[in-house]
């Protein structure tokens, strides 16, 4: 998933980094004001607000978890429908038993249950439900429930209705995501400028000027940074889930992180050069890949575990 943020660090380390820079300007607020006016007391109460209306927008962790509730009902119903599926091509084997053209006409020989879509699940359950109205009589004679055929009916429309859930309930997460990283980055515009002038008051007092040390993709090219940023976020390869506690390596390099409540991770400061990047998590396929980072780079890399086969 795409989106355009000025920060190179996840959305948690954003938010928690931004208060802490609130707190120093807070302390300092003389100095600095001092040095640029508009760097005023309702400056600082703007950024707070901003802070904290950005730190309400719901965290992609529990947007995962609430689609992960829709994508169980989406699979609780298409299990519903192998189960109809199988006891409809047994009553019709005994119905049209030496009547090929018919049986053909349930679908079974144009489609597979264990490799459909939804959308094509949904079309042949329709297929299906359509045949048995027109072959009802002879396939109640055989001895199947007249029930069958209306759950057969039940379950095209909670299928439907749950595949629009789940769909509708991606296309707001996304939505969720822009805006969470649209107003973060209003939060980090503030925060440069008083990084920017931070950098102008401390220069003579080193442990002073590394507190309000950040970094924006901006100034990074802009001061031409020998060091690299490598970020991103680890996700369940069929449930789209973020994994939280997932240990990323950097192999032959001291350089490690642990995923956030949202999945994300960040490599700050870098050196320049090539990566093994290796993460190990419990019930996933082991991961590995390289990367290369050249100059001032800042790359985001989205990371899928595939589950092991239980």
């Amino acid at each position: 998933m795409s989106r355009t943020r000025n920060y190179s660090t996840t959305d948690a380390k954003a938010i928690e980094k931004a208060y802490t820079i609130h707190a120093l300007a807070t302390t300092d607020l003389s100095e600095i004001s001092a040095f640029d006016a508009t760097i005023d007391q309702a400056f600082l109460d703007q950024l707070k607000s901003d802070i904290i209306t950005a730190s309400k927008t719901t965290p992609d962790h529990i947007y995962l978890a609430r689609l992960k509730g829709k994508t169980n009902e989406v699979g609780f119903h298409i299990k519903l429908a192998g189960i109809y599926i199988k006891e409809v091509k047994f009553f019709a084997g005994k119905a049209f038993k030496d009547q090929q053209h018919i049986l053909d006409e349930f679908g079974f020989s144009k489609y597979r249950y264990n490799h459909i879509s939804q959308s094509s699940l949904i079309e042949w359950m329709q297929i299906i439900f359509a045949t048995c109205k027109k072959y009802q009589t002879e396939l109640i004679n055989t001895g199947m429930n007249i029930i069958l055929i209306n759950n057969i009916e039940a379950n095209i429309t909670n299928m439907i209705n749950a595949n629009q859930n789940q769909e509708t309930f991606i296309l707001q997460r996304g939505s969720n995501t822009v805006t969470r990283s649209g107003l973060l980055n209003i939060v980090w515009e503030k925060i440069m400028q008083i990084n920017k002038i931070s950098k102008i008051i401390y220069a003579e007092i080193p442990e002073k000027l590394s507190q309000y040390v950040v970094s924006d993709k901006a100034s990074r090219k802009s001061e031409g940074k020998e060091s690299c940023i490598l970020f991103g976020n680890i996700t369940d390869s069929e449930t789209h889930e973020q994994l939280q506690d997932v240990e990323i390596k950097l192999l032959n390099t001291n350089f490690s992180e642990i995923t956030d409540e949202d999945g994300e991770f960040s490599f700050d400061e870098l050196p320049t050069g090539t990566y093994d990047i290796e993460v190990k998590y419990e019930g996933y396929t082991n991961y590995l890949c390289s990367i290369n980072l050249a100059k001032g780079d800042e790359a985001e890399k989205s990371i899928m575990l595939i589950p092991k086969a239980s």
